[in-house]
């Protein structure tokens, strides 16, 4: 397990990080690789050869009114996995930076999760 002083600072590839920041930059780089992911799955799913919708416009003789119907093929569910990942990710990033924040202000908080209270 890495143990990185309060005042110590990750130098290297990435540039200069707050040692207590490092845990927050490395889920928003995970991140985007399931964003990468799922931008790879929507392309797959609205492939234009196969096209997971249909929309018809028809107009009512007696009103003139025109209607729109749009039917949608449902995604895979790996799709809304795939999303929940990054959505979970960037708000663990933020638990981390935030949880940082709050022990540099006040000292250890009282809970892990957000909103963090001091004791």
């Amino acid at each position: 397990m890495l143990r990185v002083q309060r005042d110590a600072w990750y130098s290297g590839r990435l540039g200069m990080i707050p040692g207590g920041l490092i845990n927050s930059y490395w889920k928003v780089e995970r991140a985007k690789k399931h964003l990468a992911e799922l931008h790879e799955a929507l392309g797959a799913y609205l492939n234009h050869d196969t096209r997971p919708y249909a929309a018809t416009l028809d107009q009512d003789p007696h009103t003139g009114a025109y209607r729109l119907t749009v039917e949608v093929e449902e995604p895979h569910a790996w799709i809304f996995m795939v999303a929940g990942d990054v959505f979970n990710c960037l708000r663990s990033a933020l638990d981390h930076a935030l949880w940082r924040i709050a022990s540099l202000q006040a000292g250890t908080p009282k809970t892990k999760r957000l909103p963090a209270e001091s004791r």
